[in-house]
Formats: C-alpha cells, structure tokens, sequence
C-alpha cells in the first residue's frame, strides 16, 4: 500500500502545512507561496491556482509495525505431581521441564493441557520434539479429561539429542470438546529418572484429519503492509501457524496472546499477530490444538473488486431506472416508482424520479443519501486513481468514472427535492411498506413529507462537496449543485431552529430523526467557505462550533460535522486563523481518540462497545475517523486500527461470518432486500446491519436471553433489524477501503 502524508503538522510555535495538489483531471499545480513564519503561529496558505480540485490527501508509503508476539503471553500447559516437584519453564514454543523428583512411578509427574477438541470419526496426529538431559522413557496419552476415558497413548525413549517424535489414533469414542494430552514424565522405573533432570519439548501440535474451523480471520484478504490478526474464541493452545495453503509449507509461527474475557461475546478471546507475513498469496491458521480458519489472501490488489461490488450494490438499488441483467444479472428488474409524487398535506404533486432505495425497502430518504454521495465524493476526491469507468456498471464506459456517476444519480434526485424557496423536503415514502414484491409491483400512492432544517442542511452540505468534485468533471453540473447548496443556505439561514418531521401516522416508513440539525449547517458551511472563498460562511461555522463543539464530530446519518471538519483541515485555506485550525485538530483527536480506545477494548479489534441496529455501518464510520487522524498525523496506531474494522466487518468477528455478502467463506445468503427476496436470489456485495443487541425484529426477540450482545444477529430476511441492507452502509465501507488501498 502506498501512503504519504498530507499535512505535517506543528501546534507548537510554528504552524505549517504542506500540501501536494493533485488534480481531478490528473494535472499537478503548484502551491502558492506562503507567508514566512514570524513570532505569531501563523499557517503556510494551501491555495491553489484550482482550490476546487485538490485532492484531500495524496499518497506515499510507510513501513509496517513489528508485531510483539510474547506480551500478554500467559501458558494453557500445566505440570502436576503426586509426590514428586518439578519446576517449568515455558515459552509459547518451547517447554522445559526440571524433574526434581518424579514421584514413585510414570504417573507420579505429567505436563499436560485441557479443552482439546476430539471428535468422534476423526483422526489425529500429535507431533512433538523431544529430549532430556538423561535417557529415559515419556509416556503420552490423551483422553477425555471430564470423564476419565484414555483415548490412545504411547510410549517414547528419550535422549539427550532433540528427536521429533509422532503418533496417530483414531478417535471412535463419543465426541468431547474438553479432551486432554498429557505426557506422564513420572519415575520410569530407571535410576536416572530418579534423579533431578531436564527434559524439553517444543513443536507440540495436534494435527486432525478434519479440522475444526474456528479461529477467526479476515476471510477476505488482509492489506500486504497492515496488521494481521487472528482470533481464538477460546485457550486454542500456545502457538499458531500460518500455512501456505499451496504449499503446505508453515511460513509463520507466533504466540497466542492476550486471553480476556469479553462480556459482548461471553468468551475468553485471544489473538494472534502475523503482520510480518507480506508476501501475496493464500494462507490458513492453525493452532496448537487442531483448530483453523477458513483460507485467506493476503494482497491489496483483490479490493479493487470488493469496491466495485460495493458500488455495483447501491446501483442495483436505483428506482426509476431500468436495472439491467447485463450488469445486475438476477437483481434486474423494470422501471419502477416513476409517477408523480404528492407533497402531503397539499394537493401539489411533484416529479421525484430517481434516486436510490434506501435499504431493504423503498423509501428515498435526504438525510441517508446525503450521507452515502459525502462517502463517495469523499472517495473520489481523496484517491481518484482508484476509479475506473469499467466496473460494470449502469454507466459504464461513459467517459466518466462509475463511482461519479453514482453519486450523480442521487445527486440530481436531491435536486428535485428541494422547493423554489430552498427549503427541502426530507423523504419520498408510499403509504405503506410494499410487501416482498418487485419494486415496479409496488403501485402505492407515492408521498413527499415536508421541509425539514435538518434534511435542507445536510443536503447544502452535499451540494457544497459536489461543486468541488465535479468542477473539473462537469463544470454546469458543479455550478447547478453550487447555486443548489447556496439556496439551501439562505433557507437556513431563514429557519435558524432545528425542524425535524416525524412521519404521519397514516404513512409508514424510515424515520430518521435527528435531534440537532448544527452539524449539518456546520459541513454545509464550510463546504460552501471552499467552494466559495466568502469569509462568511468559515465566520458561521465558527459560531456553529463556538455554541456546540460537538456539531464537528460524527460522519452518520445524523452526526456529520465531521466531513466539514476533515475538509477545513486537508484543504488548509486560512493562512491566519490557527486557533480555528488547532481546535479543529483538537476535534479530531478527541473523537478519534475515543474510537481507538474503543477498538483497543474490544476482543475482536472493532470499535464498538454498544451493538444496535447498524452496528457495522457504525464499525465502518468509526474506521473511517480513524483513517482521518492518520492523515493528519501519520500515527501508525489509528491507520492499523483502522484496517482492523475492515478485518472485522469481513471474518474476524465472534460469528465468524463475512458482513459482506457474497464476499469471504461464509457471508449473509438472505438479506433483508425486497428485490433479493422477491426474486429468490443474493444480492451481492451488501454490508449488512450486524449485531443489534436491541432485538428489534421478530428473529431477535425469539433468542434465548442468553445470547450476547455481539452475537445477536441472524442471516434472515424476517431479521430486518440485523440483515437488513443500506446504500450508506456500503459507501461507509467504499469511503473506507478509499483510505487504506
């Protein structure tokens, strides 16, 4: 992955940045000038000959962290004695024994460890290397530890040269998850296995015939320089290995470490890091104890598909638009929502064509919109290298890149929104939830809910960002999403108390309730101080954050002060305000600092404490504060935590499933997607909501109360509050994968 910093950044008595402008149209200008540093902080000006078109941040490289594979080590291998002492001395790989007595026979001292998986029909091979400071004999057996039953064992003559030693049995008793190997290191009978010796072990494996696949990885693929965790749902032993699956050859060992109970899940979770394993190709993980994972890549150059499905999703969620099979395969399906809408309330209909089903129903929402066009924008501008005009997509091959051509659909669907006197309305919603049938089955009376504050400022916001990412693009279109962006303004200007409408009670729909509206007056600001340059619009967003700090935070739906935030901060325009700036960055490190301890606190490495309804589209936006941060700061923390939500959002979570439909070993089959259901098909390329502790459909509720809160979750269509599907929960993952790639 290649990476460089965008802003260098000192708060101390010298404040600059350096910025390196890329145009959209992959031109390069040259910064002007700054003003020299004096006494006063002051910042090095960032303004282009072009400030419309400069990339948020460009890229570079870095190094990769080395992993420390012994803290938090803590052994799951014991030593007992009957009447004997023996004194240990363990690493994750090698254990050394001194049998200072042995007792009176082989049984008097035993080395062994617990919670073995064998099952029944399988066989097993137990590997290990051996010697001892004198010649003696090891007796090695495994049994059923709850009920006593031996399995198999063997004995083995030992010397004082490391000799692997091996045997196998078939395992034909019944299943146990609790089963032991124990060597028995007692007095052999020998004379000098009376006396005080060393024996030591090392390479101590359990190979099955069938393993059991539980250790938790990123099924998809880790990114070549990132952090590479694996997790143990429970004590799998010392030791792992990463095994080239098309070799076999093991190419990594490290320890097993951190073992903590985590109540989310109601495990003791451990974890294992192989970030030093770069090479591209397909690995598993092996544990001590006859565990794996499914297989995995490890590689960047697979996410360019990911990101295309990702995008291909949220095209497929198109109305009124023909979805066709050429590109959509068995998702296609005819026009559909395309009569006039009536605003409610009124007599007055409305043209709202267009647009995207929001999730796994047919309302088009503002504020979810707004929401997913920021993350695709964002996407481009930061990195438009990594978009093509050939994804397969609608709109393909138009000269355009897709990913623009997307966020244009919504775009210009907000755009008949919004009323001649700037204000707009917040959703477009049928009288009722259609049934599970095709969109274009779905003939109920189409309704436009009122004018909101909350819907009008984030939708100024978007426009705002638009204007600047199709500038260079569409210079008419950049200037009618301008004039769009400023009308919105003024109406809030007009309107300065927060309105947000709750549906009507003989309409049913998405809600979306906010309950402030400064935060999207806040992005709407200082998009428009960009696109713009009027000291007017930075001088009221200043007043927004001067009354509430907290209208800077958030990249949600309903919290997204933090697109403004990011945009003031990589584009750098004020050469004189620093005390803007910094706090700014104050902002920035206090909310990022708090997902990262979250992340740290977590089992599984994601940024979560609490599990409701959208918990991965929270996991994605969290990832991507923390992918911000780097940018400002090259804190090598925040951008490893911020692979660590795309590895848990694909595999390496307690359900050991891949979000990501279609995508990974085991991923969501039966989505909460009308389309998907109606057509008794998978629609790919989905992020689903995740775990949500709230129980909120009928699948949940039906749980026994002994599920944990990360865990309560279903692959079913009927478990909407869990496997349901939102265009803005893919663009959250298409925004972050736009960082890290």
């Amino acid at each position: 992955m290649k990476r460089i910093l965008i802003c260098i950044l000192s708060l101390a008595l010298t404040m600059a940045c350096v910025l390196i402008y890329r145009h959209l149209s992959k031109n390069t200008d040259t910064p002007a000038a700054g003003a020299s540093p004096t006494a006063e902080a002051v910042h090095t000006p960032l303004v282009s000959a072009d400030p419309y078109l400069t990339s948020p941040f460009a890229l570079g490289s870095y190094a990769p962290i080395e992993p420390d594979n012994t803290t938090g080590f803590e052994t799951g291998w014991y030593t007992q004695t009957s009447v004997g002492s023996l004194v240990e001395d363990f690493s994750y790989e090698d254990k050394n024994i001194t049998v200072v007595s042995g007792g009176t026979d082989i049984n008097g001292a035993a080395f062994y460890r617990d919670g073995i998986p064998f099952v029944n029909g399988t066989s097993y091979t137990i590997n290990f290397t051996v010697s001892s400071s004198v010649s003696r004999t090891i007796q090695v057996i495994a049994l059923n530890a709850v009920t006593g039953e031996v399995l198999a064992s063997s004995s083995f003559s030992v010397t004082d040269t490391p000799t692997a030693q091996s045997f196998t049995f078939s395992m034909t008793s019944n299943s146990t998850y609790n089963g032991r190997l124990s060597f028995k290191i007692g007095n052999d009978g020998t004379e000098a296995s009376q006396s005080e010796h060393t024996i030591y072990f090392s390479s101590i494996r359990i190979v099955p015939s069938v393993w059991i696949t539980d250790v938790k990885t990123n099924q998809f693929s880790y990114f070549t320089d990132a952090e590479k965790r694996c997790t143990f749902s429970y004590d799998a032993g010392d030791v792992f290995d990463v095994i080239n699956t098309a070799t076999g050859e093991v190419i990594y060992t490290g320890a097993i470490v951190n073992k903590i109970y985590s109540d989310a899940t109601k495990e003791t979770d451990c974890y294992g890091d192989f970030t030093n394993v770069t090479a591209p190709g397909t690995y598993a993980v092996h544990s001590q104890i006859g565990t794996s994972s499914y297989t995995f890549s490890i590689g960047t150059e697979a996410y360019a598909e990911l990101d295309n499905s990702l995008l291909r999703m949220i095209s497929m969620q198109r109305c009124g638009s023909d979805i066709d099979s050429s590109w959509a395969l068995d998702m296609s399906h005819a026009m559909c929502h395309t009569d006039t809408a009536t605003i409610y309330g009124t007599e007055e209909t409305l043209d709202v064509t267009g647009g995207w089903h929001d999730a796994g129903d047919y309302g088009r929402y503002i504020k979810t919109g707004a929401k997913t066009v920021n993350d695709l924008l964002f996407s481009y501008m930061g990195n438009p290298n990594l978009y093509s005009d050939s994804t397969n997509g609608p709109d393909s091959n138009n000269g355009i890149a897709d990913i623009l051509d997307e966020a244009r659909y919504e775009l210009e669907w907000m755009l008949k929104m919004q009323d001649s006197d700037g204000g707009v309305y917040n959703k477009v919603l049928t009288t009722g939830l259609a049934d599970t049938i095709l969109p274009e089955e779905d003939t109920q009376k189409m309704w436009v809910l009122e004018k909101e504050t909350a819907s009008t400022a984030d939708f100024a916001g978007s426009m705002a960002i638009a204007a600047l990412a199709y500038k260079n693009i569409d210079a008419e279109f950049a200037n009618t999403c301008l004039d769009a962006a400023v009308s919105a303004y003024s109406y809030l200007k007009d309107h300065p108390d927060l309105y947000d409408a709750k549906n009507p009670d003989d309409i049913t729909g998405g809600s979306y309730i906010e309950s402030s509206d400064t935060d999207g007056r806040f992005t709407a600001a200082i998009a428009l101080y960009i696109a713009t340059e009027k000291a007017e619009y930075l001088d009221d967003a200043k007043a927004y954050y001067a009354k509430d700090d907290t209208c800077a935070n958030g990249i949600y739906w309903n919290t997204n002060g933090g697109y403004g935030r990011y945009l003031y901060l990589v584009k750098c325009i004020d050469e004189k305000d620093t005390d803007f700036y910094s706090s700014m960055m104050k902002s920035l490190a206090a909310e990022a600092g708090t997902v990262l301890a979250m992340e740290q606190g977590n089992s599984y490495n994601a940024s979560l404490t609490a599990y409701t309804w959208g918990s991965n589209g929270i996991t994605s936006d969290n990832g991507i504060l923390l992918a911000m941060y780097y940018d400002m700061t090259n804190d090598m923390a925040y951008l490893q935590a911020a692979y660590e939500q795309v590895s848990y959002l694909l595999g390496r979570n307690s359900l050991h499933t891949s979000f990501v439909s279609g995508i990974g070993t085991y991923s969501p089959k039966d989505v909460h997607s009308r389309i998907a259901k109606a057509k008794s098909t998978i629609l790919p390329g989905a992020l689903v909501g995740g775990p949500n502790a709230s129980r909120e459909d009928p699948v949940t509720i039906a749980m026994a109360d002994t599920v944990p809160a990360a865990k309560t979750y279903s692959d079913s269509f009927d478990s909407y509050s869990t496997n349901e599907i939102a265009v803005y929960w893919n663009s959250s993952l298409i925004h972050l994968l736009s960082k890290l790639r």
